[in-house]
């Protein structure tokens, strides 16, 4: 008699009643590049945030203008012409 086939699909391992394979390791691997993402972004949000702050102090106290604080404003149609240079990374 041949072997069962087992489940090779996600919800084919989720719901594998029979505990042939195991669903965790691909969760593990999503879960750990989501964690990855997440704290790149975190890290991301309180630089910015900490080099505008340092700028903004420099500045008020008679110090250059730094480029973070400049307001840049964009057309729609050359934030669409930016996207293949930036896309890449």
């Amino acid at each position: 008699m041949p072997p069962a086939q087992s489940p090779r699909g996600f919800f084919g391992k989720l719901f594998d009643f029979s505990f042939e394979t195991f669903i965790t390791p691909s969760i593990i691997k999503v879960l750990f590049i989501l964690i990855l993402v997440v704290m790149f972004a975190g890290y991301g949000m309180v630089r910015y945030r900490y080099e505008h702050r340092t700028a903004t102090a420099t500045f008020a106290a008679g110090g250059a203008s730094a480029r973070i604080l400049q307001v840049d404003n964009y057309t729609m149609r050359e934030r669409f012409e930016a996207i293949p240079r930036v896309l890449p990374f």
